[in-house]
Order: C-alpha cells, then sequence, then structure tokens
C-alpha cells in the first residue's frame, strides 16, 4: 500500500536523520523502493536511483531523476543521451536526510501486475552504463533475473570508466 511505502521512506529518512545528529555529520542517501502483493505493484524513489518497469519487450516507466541533469533534460536544455555523464549528474536536489523539500520522495501510481513484468532498480552508478536497449536485451535472452542482472552487470563492468560511483543493482522479474 501507499501507506507502507511511506513509512519505509520516513523509516529511512529518520535512521538517516539520527545518524546525522548522533555523528554530527552531514549525509544523504538515495532509495528505491518496490512493494507488492503479487497482483499488484508500486514503486518508489528519492534521489538518482532509478526503478525501471519493463514490459512486453520495452522500458514502460522509469522513475526521474532528483538531479540537476534531470532539470536540465525536463527543461531541454539536454538530451536523454547526455544525462548519464552530465558533469553535474551527482548533483541531486532530494534525498534521504534532506530536510524540507531535499525529502520528498515519489511513489509510482499502484498498478497491475503482469506477467513477464520486471523491474530494474539501480543506483546511478550502474543504469549510467547502461541503455534501455541493453536492459531489453538483457531481459529478452530467455534467461532467468539473476542471470539477466549478470550480463547488465558485465556490461556496466566493460564500460565503466573512473571517477566511479556506485553500482548497486537489483532485478525483480514475475513470471
Amino acid at each position: 500500500s501507499e501507506d507502507l511505502a511511506e513509512r519505509c521512506f520516513t523509516a529511512a529518512q529518520c535512521a538517516v536523520v539520527k545518524a546525522q545528529q548522533e555523528k554530527d555529520i552531514s549525509c544523504r542517501t538515495t532509495m528505491v523502493l518496490l512493494l507488492t502483493d503479487g497482483r499488484k505493484v508500486l514503486y518508489g524513489h528519492i534521489g538518482d536511483s532509478r526503478v525501471y518497469h519493463v514490459r512486453k519487450k520495452r522500458v514502460a516507466g522509469r522513475t526521474l531523476d532528483h538531479s540537476v541533469p534531470q532539470m536540465l533534460l525536463n527543461m531541454g536544455s539536454i538530451t536523454e543521451d547526455q544525462l548519464a555523464h552530465h558533469p553535474e549528474r551527482n548533483h541531486i536536489i532530494r534525498a534521504v536526510g534532506g530536510e524540507g523539500d531535499g525529502f520528498m520522495y515519489e511513489l509510482s501510481p499502484m498498478f497491475r501486475l503482469r506477467r513477464n513484468d520486471s523491474f530494474l532498480l539501480c543506483s546511478d552508478g550502474f543504469w549510467e552504463w547502461i541503455t534501455y536497449e541493453d536492459i531489453i536485451s538483457a531481459l529478452s535472452a530467455k534467461s532467468d533475473a539473476s542471470a539477466a542482472l549478470e550480463r547488465l552487470g558485465r556490461l556496466v563492468q566493460e564500460r565503466i570508466a573512473p571517477p566511479c560511483d556506485d553500482r548497486s543493482a537489483v532485478l525483480v522479474s514475475f513470471k
């Protein structure tokens, strides 16, 4: 439910704020969330970690980054191809641990889960090195989710260039 998603984001926010206070530091993090009961699904995010929803061999949706380059893309100042490697790609405007408007997560609408739906949840250090075509190709290879994720991970490893950011990813497929 949306209520559970809100509780998850709030719990993460409280934990990061508590750590900031206890250690007298300033820290922020991104977060993605996927919730399902096997029939319905919703996902959410804050920051520039992403959720990709793949349905019928196409990316049916993805979260929009809370970042400076995403704002530039939204305004038409840069293209989707320029987004991944933009010099300000790590400048996020919303995050867990942020204050006020800096902690505004987004949730997808709840929708019906369909057979063969897949969801890739990943950090910016992962998605910046892969394309929609890479995701579709990996999922279309008639392999299980762990094999598809391994294939994507190999692509990231082959393409990565320093400086390297966190490269976390989880792939969930419903058969």
